[in-house]
């Protein structure tokens, strides 16, 4: 059982965040490995949470977009 990703999913919907995401798909010279983690945010509340989340728990996060 994977806690962070039950804390995540208590902050956005599970549709939202895929695992071993590729950022090759996210970028535009089409470089980068899988992230742990890519969450698709649509509310300015989610992107909040998550951050603070991820601080709390001591998880490295990046922003794209």
């Amino acid at each position: 059982m994977n806690k962070f990703y039950d804390k995540l999913q208590s902050l956005v919907a599970a549709e939202q965040i895929t695992k071993d995401e590729p950022l090759s798909k996210h970028t535009t010279f089409r470089i980068g490995g899988p992230c742990d983690y890519f969450i698709s945010i649509k509310k300015e509340t989610e992107l909040v949470g998550v951050i603070r989340l991820c601080k709390e728990e001591k998880i490295p996060f990046f922003l794209i977009g």
